[in-house]
């Protein structure tokens, strides 16, 4: 799937994605219906939302674009709990956290950098 043109924020929740089908791709189908099922859906949205956000471009449109910024941190937020409880109850090894610990933070950078942006373009308004 080619995502050349499309946010950073987006290659990095795709990357968060794909690192997490590999670090959990050994656990029991039950977990693997449960929690497991649950971050990859909230991932999913998380791309559905940001495939969404590069249709609201403008000025005109910085409230609705902050509103879907809000949304998507509160669902990484949910996502990067889910995927600690997953590493203290040992199911997935400290490689596959450290990974996806690094691709987070990044991603929550870049998440902080367009909020402040937005938030510069409401405010000159």
């Amino acid at each position: 799937m080619a995502t050349e043109g499309r946010l950073p924020l987006y290659n990095k929740v795709r990357q968060i994605f794909d690192q997490f089908e590999m670090s959990t791709r050994k656990n029991p189908v039950n977990i693997k219906r449960g929690i497991v099922a649950v971050v990859e859906n909230q991932l999913i949205e998380v791309l559905v939302l940001l495939s969404y956000a590069e249709e609201v471009t403008g000025d005109d449109c910085a409230e609705g674009r902050m509103d879907l910024i809000d949304r998507i941190g509160a669902i990484l937020k949910e996502v990067r709990i889910r995927i600690r409880v997953m590493h203290d109850l040992k199911l997935m090894k400290d490689t596959g956290f450290d990974a996806l610990g690094k691709l987070q933070k990044n991603a929550d950078d870049q998440l902080a950098g367009w909020r402040n942006k937005t938030e510069k373009i409401i405010e000159k308004r």
